[in-house]
């Protein structure tokens, strides 16, 4: 999906509605589904619209391994060879394994800060450690 900054400065883009069970293989509009309630829908409604202005879209079913795998693919158009396969050997055998269930929105510090604790106590270098996160 692309995004643009909205001009109008409406933060208010989209609706929340019943789903019906009609599916459409070639939309491009985004659709979550399964809130509990309006007010949910509407909070989630209000997260996604206030991050269109950055071209961040967070979609908090995403996972940390979904996003990390999906950014590696985007930065293999742009890095050398040497640097996506040492970037891949990071996130495929330490950052997947120990992050990668985690929901992108869920994810905090104290994630980040048992996984580069973990990472020291087995005997990885701080450069390293700091470069598998950088």
């Amino acid at each position: 999906m692309r995004c643009s900054p909205n001009p109008s400065g409406n933060r208010d883009r989209g609706r929340v509605y019943r789903r019906c069970g009609c599916r459409d293989d070639h939309r491009h509009t985004i659709r979550r589904a399964g809130f509990p309630d309006e007010l949910n829908a509407r909070i989630n409604l209000r997260r996604l619209n206030d991050s269109m202005p950055a071209c961040v879209i967070i979609d908090p079913r995403q996972s940390t391994a979904d996003y990390l795998t999906a950014w590696l693919a985007e930065k293999e158009l742009h890095l050398k060879p040497t640097t996506i396969a040492r970037y891949r050997a990071y996130i495929e055998q330490d950052l997947i394994p120990a992050l990668g269930t985690i929901p992108l929105d869920d994810l905090t510090r104290r994630h980040l800060s048992t996984f580069v604790t973990a990472q020291l106590q087995h005997g990885r270098g701080r450069v390293t450690v700091h470069s598998e996160l950088a």
